[in-house]
Order: structure tokens, then sequence, then C-alpha cells
């Protein structure tokens, strides 16, 4: 996809470098963080505050939630819906959840994820910010507590 349209992907990392010990345990993170900072149209970065994380975030068009599959589920994914922006999320884990509104935004294999890519990246795909900050709106604390304190009253 990066080939055949303009793309900038923005990789956000967390914890900025990962320490030895964690690399002793596993080295795969770091090697495909490299690997991926190689490519030209690839940039990662690491935000020091909350405010340059949603800088960050603002200044995107859409995000994409980890892929790997012991990745079940991703705060970025929902503060990336939140500020209003699509999200390609696998159709695994929690995923489904976090966009119960806009199901067209899960993919379930590599074809698919380029499709839904392609389309979003043409503007062929629906992408209502509103619809997007919707997805988040049912896990906001008083929703969540509401559907806890019905699940309770139900025992």
């Amino acid at each position: 996809v990066a080939r055949d349209q303009k793309v900038q992907l923005v990789i956000t990392d967390p914890t900025g470098q990962r320490s030895t010990e964690r690399d002793k345990l596993d080295p795969k993170a770091t090697e495909f963080k490299r690997t991926l900072a190689d490519l030209p149209f690839v940039s990662i970065e690491h935000c020091e505050t909350r405010e340059d994380y949603h800088n960050l975030i603002r200044s995107i068009d859409l995000g994409i939630a980890p892929i790997k599959p012991s990745a079940l589920w991703s705060m970025a994914v929902a503060d990336i819906l939140a500020s209003g922006k699509p999200v390609l999320c696998p159709n695994m884990g929690a995923f489904p959840e976090l966009v119960p509104n806009s199901r067209q935004l899960l993919f379930s294999n590599m074809d698919e994820f380029r499709i839904k890519l392609t389309a979003l990246l043409a503007g062929d795909m629906e992408a209502d910010p509103a619809v997007m900050r919707s997805n988040v709106r049912m896990h906001e604390v008083n929703a969540a507590t509401d559907r806890f304190i019905e699940f309770i009253d139900q025992l």
C-alpha cells in the first residue's frame, strides 16, 4: 500500500527503549522496531507527555491496531477512536468490542487489511468522526458502571 499511495506510518512507542533485561527475554520487539524504522515511510515516535501523545493522535488520519496474536486489545485504539479517527482492527481478542458501531474496520487476513486500508486512504470507506467516537462511549465509566449494576441485579 505504501508504494501505491503517499503514506507516512507513525508508530507510537510508549516505552522509548526496552530494557536490556526485556531484550534478553525476547529480542523480537527491538529487532522488529529496527526493521520498521529502516523503511522510508515509517517514523517511530516516543511521546514524553500525554499532551504530546494526544497531539500526535490529532495529527493522524487513521490508526492500525496491533496485529500480533498476543495483542488482545490496545488503549491506543480507544484513544484514536475517541479523537474521531478510524482504526483498522484485527477481528480477534477484544477488538470487535472496541468497534461495535464500525464493524467495517475489522479485518480477518492481510488481503482484507490491504483492501480496507486502501479504501480508508482513498476516502471510500465510512469513517464519520461521530460514529468513531460512539464506539468508545459505551466504555466510559458511567456506562460501564450501569452495565455492571444491571448485571448484578440479574443475579
